[in-house]
C-alpha cells in the first residue's frame, strides 16, 4: 500500500469512527429529551392537580392557608390540597407518595382524587382514609406507599380531626412563640407493604388550634434537603427559620415563599432530589360569636 492509500484508508477509517460517534450522539440526545418530555408532563400532571386560590377560603376570613410545591429535577409524588367539607368545615392535608416521574405523578392523582371524592361525600376521615388504603392495597396499579397528613378543621371552634399516615411531623407555633411537633401518629404509610399482610385500621385523633395558633405541614423534601457538603436541613433548622420570620406578622403565603428560599440558599446550588412541599395555616378565633 502506497502513501496516498494509507493516507484514504486513515481517512476513511477516521469517518467512520466520526459517524459512529455522531450516531451515539444522536442516541443520547434522543434518549435525553424522551427523559425530558416525561418530566415535564410529570410535572404538567402534578401542577394541573393542586389547588392555587389565595386566599383558600375567603368565605373563612379567619382562616389563612397558602400551600405550595417546588418540584425536584425527577418530579415525585408530593401533593397537597385544601377545600370546603361542608358550610363551617374544611379540609387540608399534604402527602408523599414513594418514587419519581409519570408513575408517581398518576398516582398522586388517582390518591387525591380518591381522599376528596370521600371526604365531600360526608365520609368521616377516619373512614375515608381506611377505605382508601383498603382500595389501594387491592388495586392492580403500580404498588406505591404514600404518607400523608391530613385533617378536617371546624373553622368556628378550631377542633381538628387529623389522620397521620406515617408522615412528617406538623410544626405548631402558638401565639406566646413556643414551638412543638404534634406527634400522634394513626398508623403506618398507606398501601404500604405491611398494610397488604394485615388488616391496617387509621385511628384519627383530635387536636385544637387556638387563636393565633399556626401549623406548618411539609415533606421530606424540605427537612432533608441538603448541601454540598451532604448535610441535611433538618428539624431544628426548619424551627429556627419559623420562628425567626414570625417574629413579626406575616401571613401564611409571606412564610412558605421564605422557607422555601431558606431551603434553597442552604442548598447552595446541590441537586435537589425530592420536591419541596409545604402548607401553612393560622387560625384566628371568630370574635363575637354570639
Amino acid at each position: 500500500m502506497n502513501k496516498l492509500e494509507k493516507i484514504i484508508d486513515r481517512q476513511s477509517q477516521e469517518i467512520l469512527t466520526l459517524k459512529k460517534q455522531l450516531k451515539s450522539y444522536e442516541q443520547y440526545i434522543a434518549e435525553n429529551q424522551a427523559m425530558r418530555s416525561e418530566q415535564v408532563v410529570a410535572e404538567q400532571i402534578q401542577r394541573s392537580m393542586l389547588p392555587t386560590l389565595y386566599p383558600a377560603f375567603p368565605q373563612h376570613p379567619n382562616i389563612d392557608l397558602y400551600a405550595d410545591m417546588d418540584a425536584a429535577r425527577e418530579v415525585g409524588g408530593d401533593f397537597y390540597d385544601y377545600f370546603s367539607v361542608d358550610d363551617s368545615h374544611i379540609y387540608f392535608g399534604v402527602s408523599d407518595i414513594e418514587g419519581k416521574g409519570i408513575p408517581a405523578a398518576m398516582y398522586m392523582a388517582v390518591t387525591k382524587t380518591m381522599i376528596k371524592l370521600r371526604l365531600q361525600s360526608d365520609d368521616d376521615i377516619e373512614s375515608a382514609y381506611n377505605e382508601i388504603n383498603k382500595q389501594l392495597c387491592a388495586s392492580s396499579m403500580q404498588k406505591r406507599f404514600i404518607t400523608s397528613w391530613g385533617a378536617i378543621l371546624d373553622t368556628k371552634s378550631g377542633s381538628m380531626r387529623c389522620i397521620n399516615a406515617g408522615h412528617n411531623y406538623p410544626i405548631l407555633l402558638k401565639k406566646d412563640g413556643t414551638v412543638d411537633f404534634i406527634k400522634e401518629r394513626s398508623g403506618l404509610p398507606i398501601a404500604s407493604y405491611v398494610s397488604k399482610k394485615r388488616n391496617l385500621s387509621y385511628k384519627c385523633f383530635e387536636y385544637t388550634l387556638h387563636d393565633g395558633d399556626i401549623l406548618i405541614l411539609y415533606t421530606d423534601g424540605v427537612t432533608e434537603a441538603h448541601n454540598r457538603s451532604q448535610e441535611l436541613f433538618g428539624d431544628n433548622r426548619l424551627i429556627d427559620v419559623i420562628k425567626t420570620y414570625m417574629a413579626d406578622y406575616h401571613n401564611m403565603r409571606e412564610l412558605t415563599a421564605y422557607i422555601r428560599r431558606q431551603v434553597i440558599s442552604f442548598m447552595n446550588h446541590a441537586d435537589q432530589d425530592d420536591d419541596i412541599t409545604l402548607l401553612a395555616i393560622r387560625f384566628s378565633q371568630i370574635k363575637n360569636q354570639g
